[in-house]
């Protein structure tokens, strides 16, 4: 059955969001949910969606630092910067 994101509750779209980065251990779980827990957003829908991106960006580190690909994607990230720059 499809889901309809906006009658999740925001537990149940955060499980959603890390859900989708294949590779997650409990333990990357949950140091994902204790760092995202320590930031702040506002109450309105822009700072719900901030929040949402932040932590699949959190989630994200975790994972690529976990299998050493982070350095390699930082690197990747300063690249397309710089095009970008130039350009």
């Amino acid at each position: 059955m499809p889901v309809d994101w906006k009658q999740l509750s925001g537990f149940e779209r955060a499980e959603m969001v890390l859900e989708n980065i294949s590779g997650l251990t409990n333990e990357d779980i949950q140091a994902v949910y204790d760092e995202w827990s320590e930031l702040t957003f506002e109450p309105t829908p822009t700072g719900i969606i901030q929040s949402e991106a932040e932590l699949q960006n959190i989630g994200v580190r975790y994972l690529l630092k976990r299998v050493g690909k982070w350095e390699q994607e930082l690197e990747r990230r300063r690249k397309n910067v710089g095009e970008k720059i130039e350009t």
